[in-house]
């Protein structure tokens, strides 16, 4: 045992551990051996001699070896190749005469390795379905052939991370969604957000060749920037409410309203999206 162990007293065990003065009674808030000495110095109930010996106890946390600046120097240093001085002449009977520079040397072979590159990760998918055979003839289609559609979900469209109105979190609707528009051979983009300022970005930006899916969950007519924004824009839009909503007066590029089919509501938007498509 140490000479400051031999002063303090441990009650408890783990965490609830309490150290304190042998001499004085005190609790140390500390498990540092370090303010055991420093309260050591001045306790009162200490001898003299036994202060005056933690005035110079240095506790040492763990040995280094020293440090050797030599030794550190000269593995930092690289190793020098030798060359070839081109004031030293060569006698015929040398092994280096008319020998290329010791630099001439070939270059080592280049290893391989013998694994297969990577797939790209944008490729790849969280389940089954993207690595389906639908999924690889998607991926090889021409682009006139690919139905592109936006969707986007606004105010007040999930609660608590669940679908507002039903049964199914967000997580397992978009999923759903997902999967939906690889089965129909869709091109899906999604957007989520309560603030209508980012939804008017979203339209006024969106693609001409895109049919546009809008989740509104309140009247459509109370949203005179959004229906302002539909006007200005040449897309077909769908309107999707997951409980029965009556939108009132509508522009006439809304060339559908889903409103209190639920879930379904989604799966037929998307059908009406591709029937759209092949109509162009």
């Amino acid at each position: 045992m140490s000479s400051i162990d031999e002063h303090v007293v441990h009650d408890g065990k783990g965490t609830a551990r309490t150290t304190r003065c042998r001499h004085c009674n005190k609790v140390f808030a500390s498990r540092s051996k370090g303010r055991w000495c420093q309260h050591m110095r001045s306790c009162g109930s200490l001898p003299p001699q036994l202060r005056h010996y933690f005035s110079s106890y240095e506790h040492k946390r763990y040995a280094r070896k020293p440090w050797n600046p030599s030794a550190t120097a000269s593995k930092s240093e690289p190793p020098t190749s030798p060359t070839l001085s081109s004031n030293t002449e060569s006698s015929p009977g040398s092994p280096i005469a008319g020998a290329a520079g010791v630099n001439d040397t070939p270059s080592s072979p280049i290893a391989t390795s013998a694994e297969k590159p990577g797939e790209n990760s944008l490729l790849r998918a969280s389940d089954a379905t993207l690595g389906s055979g639908a999924a690889t003839d998607f991926l090889h289609q021409s682009s006139d052939d690919i139905t592109e559609v936006l969707l986007i979900h606004g105010p007040c469209s999930f609660t608590r991370n669940s679908w507002t109105g039903k049964n199914v979190s967000k997580a397992d609707l978009l999923r759903e969604v997902r999967d939906m528009a690889v089965d129909e051979e869709i091109s899906l983009v999604t957007h989520e957000s309560n603030h209508e300022g980012e939804i008017l970005d979203w339209l006024l930006n969106s693609k001409e060749s895109e049919v546009i899916v809008l989740c509104w969950l309140g009247r459509l007519s109370d949203s005179p920037t959004i229906l302002r924004a539909l006007e200005l824009i040449n897309n077909s839009v769908i309107v999707v409410s997951p409980i029965g909503v009556n939108h009132g007066t509508l522009p006439s590029i809304v060339v559908g309203v889903m409103s209190g089919f639920g879930q379904q509501s989604l799966s037929l938007a998307l059908a009406a999206a591709k029937n759209l498509n092949a109509q162009r």
